[in-house]
């Protein structure tokens, strides 16, 4: 009761914000994160999600944007309406010079109409490109078949490919000191796994060190080069220090078992599902990592083939 009493308290219905979030711009993109140790926290932790309350002010109604695989007139349409309602800041000025050909700006008036056929044909082209680009190979080098965050993470600067490529992937990340993520790699260098049983072994007192939290996610790869959770018998969909039931080996090691199909016996508590069929990739995910982790002087051990 105590424990429910706490938690309730931190998120009371009428009370006023200790603080605000200052917003450079008049939209903006929030989610909020409640730790689930397990189910017997569900009951109190709806309690606070029914709790929270977004309110805009002043009230307006969101319009109609173009979808990710719009046509191009129609996306540079939507994009452009947003940068006039999100005037982009000082330092993003000569990116905004160089596509000012496309009549996009926040000062700017997009008209796809204004293009000749020619025009419109290598507009697409150029898209295409991009396209390719972003799906291509990424220029981090893999330490022990982990690919580690940039600095960038999160504060992306003027960095504006890594920022399209979290952008489809996972659409925003938080920065480093808060959350690292590992994607971990094949040994092509790519980040989708196919058929195979895999095995992550963490040595005795080597698990990620973190100041929250750590945990390994897996995501079932679509054609889109998006990634989503993937329905398993177990409905486990990451594997991390606070999933009860894991089982030690003799020596105090932790294995981590990942495959289509139940390994059987002891495995299936360290059990993380792949999809049935097609590609997946594993995210290990930090929070509040350690000085070691920032700097590397700790490691991920390899994902190796079971």
């Amino acid at each position: 009761m105590a424990r429910a009493a706490r938690l309730r308290s931190l998120a009371p219905r009428d009370a006023a914000p200790e603080g605000a979030i200052r917003a450079p711009t008049p939209w903006i993109w929030a989610f909020v994160r409640i730790g689930v140790n397990g189910p017997e926290d569900l009951d109190i932790v709806h309690e606070i999600q029914d709790g929270i309350v977004l309110n805009a002010s002043p009230s307006r109604t969101l319009g109609s944007f173009a979808q990710r695989g719009s046509a191009w007139g129609e996306y540079f349409s939507s994009a452009s309406a947003l940068l006039a309602e999100n005037p982009p800041p000082a330092t993003d000025l000569a990116v905004l010079h160089r596509i000012a050909l496309l009549g996009l700006g926040p000062s700017r008036s997009f008209d796809a109409a204004k293009f000749t056929a020619t025009e419109a044909h290598d507009i697409e082209t150029g898209i295409t490109d991009a396209k390719s680009i972003l799906a291509g190979a990424r220029p981090e080098k893999p330490l022990n078949g982990w690919r580690y965050p940039s600095a960038e993470l999160g504060d992306f600067g003027q960095n504006y490919l890594f920022r399209a490529r979290v952008a489809i992937s996972g659409l925003a990340a938080l920065p480093r000191q808060e959350a690292m993520y590992m994607r971990a790699v094949t040994a092509d260098g790519s980040v989708n796994f196919q058929d195979g049983d895999w095995r992550l072994n963490f040595a005795r007192d080597q698990l990620p060190p973190v100041d929250a939290f750590w945990s390994l996610t897996m995501y079932e790869a679509t054609p889109q080069g998006q990634y989503f959770l993937t329905e398993n018998l177990l409905h486990r969909y990451a594997i991390g220090d606070r999933t009860k039931g894991l089982r030690r080996n003799a020596d105090g090691s932790l294995d981590v078992w990942i495959a289509r199909k139940d390994p059987g016996g002891s495995r299936t508590e360290n059990w993380l599902p792949a999809p049935a069929s097609g590609p997946f990739s594993l995210l290990m995910r930090a929070y509040l990592p350690k000085s070691e982790f920032l700097t590397g002087a700790y490691q991920l051990p390899p994902i190796m083939p079971a």
